[in-house]
């Protein structure tokens, strides 16, 4: 997966978090990746739980992927 990317509107997040994300010019899981926490969060719309379902999908997305959230989609 090194040089794959996954865009975010194909990631099981809400409609407004993914648009959130889009107006803060995250449109893939690698860019949300290199954000911290705290810059993530002050973009509108995008509370904790956002963050929190987020990091989860960055780290069932790496190589070594063991999800261990039922809402989240297996890593593919």
């Amino acid at each position: 997966m090194a040089n794959e990317t996954r865009p975010i509107a194909g990631l099981p997040l809400p409609r407004r978090t993914i648009n959130a994300l889009a107006r803060g010019g995250i449109t893939t899981l690698e860019q949300a990746a290199a954000w911290r926490d705290d810059e993530l969060l002050s973009l509108p719309q995008c509370g904790p739980a956002a963050v929190a379902k987020l990091r989860a999908l960055v780290a069932c997305h790496t190589p070594s992927c063991t999800p261990s959230d039922p809402e989240i989609s297996p890593c593919a």
